[in-house]
């Protein structure tokens, strides 16, 4: 079985942080109406929580601040808003000789705790969850974490700098507490109040939605969105969000299609300007 909602988090990577080799500068390629952010606008933020570790941490500055928030194609059902969160990135990286990208080197996305939940990220977690200024975290794999306070889910990414010191010093932006790194984070809200749907299971349907999907295989329909017609095996990929055209200090980050199959094991992001086509793998576990 694999979770909906997994699949979700897999689409949702399709658009993480990296560097492009068409510039020396960072830049996150996101799914977002206004994809950069001020901290001012953050600060007037009211959907859910925010934290972040100020304008610099450990002397990386915070280069990146985006809003990403597109929902799905599927009104009405539950886990229907993949794109929620809001990022923080501090520090650039550098391309490798060869290499097209590179991570930053500290990210922070929060979003609402009902579009990432424990029991989702327990598929992937690493050791035991942990306690930590009263919130509860949860290693994963590599140099990265899942926090849960309030009512958020925050995911920290980072590459040199200790995960641990990242939560023991991150700050309410938008109002609240903590104001200072020594106040408690303090604990997710109860269940009975976060009242999150029941999270849905899909069966993939057979194997042949793994082969590759070409640019020549993906239609637009005459309502203005993407699609790949059903190859027979039960599996047509329907656009659920897509990223603009980005331009950054003269720098241009192609438009991204994001498609997926209800019911089947893989979603696919497509360059129109391109033609390139990015495969989105189960999580691990999952197949």
């Amino acid at each position: 079985m694999k979770t909906l909602l997994s699949l979700l988090i897999a689409l949702v990577a399709v658009v993480s942080l990296a560097c492009t080799n068409t510039s020396d500068e960072s830049e996150q390629a996101t799914v977002s109406p206004t994809p950069r952010w001020s901290v001012e606008d953050a600060r007037r933020f009211e959907e859910f929580p925010l934290y972040w570790l100020g304008e610099s941490f450990q002397g990386l500055p915070l280069v990146h601040l985006a809003r990403i928030d597109y929902p799905g194609a599927f009104p009405g059902e539950p886990y229907n808003h993949p794109l929620n969160e809001v990022t923080f990135v501090y520090g650039d990286c550098e391309i490798g000789p060869g290499e097209e990208s590179c991570p930053a080197p500290l990210s922070i996305d929060i979003r609402p705790y009902c579009d990432l939940p424990p029991e989702v990220v327990a598929e992937v977690k690493v050791g035991p969850p942990e306690v930590i200024r009263g919130a509860v975290v949860q290693r994963t794999a590599g140099n990265s974490v899942q926090l849960w306070t309030s009512n958020v889910s925050i995911g920290i990414n980072s590459i040199g700098i200790s995960v641990g010191e990242v939560v023991r010093n991150l700050i309410r932006l938008n109002g609240g507490k903590p104001t200072s790194p020594g106040e408690d984070l303090g604990p997710p809200d109860s269940l009975d109040k976060l009242n999150c749907p029941p999270i849905p299971t899909l069966t993939p349907t057979s194997t042949q939605s793994m082969e590759a999907i070409t640019a020549s295989d993906i239609q637009l329909g005459e309502d203005g969105k993407y699609f790949v017609p059903d190859r027979g095996d039960g599996c047509e990929y329907r656009e659920i969000g897509r990223t603009p055209d980005l331009t950054y200090e003269a720098r241009t980050l192609p438009a991204e299609v994001m498609l997926w199959a209800q019911g089947c094991e893989v979603g696919i992001a497509y360059e129109p300007s391109t033609g390139h086509v990015n495969w989105v793998l189960p999580l691990p576990g999952e197949r």
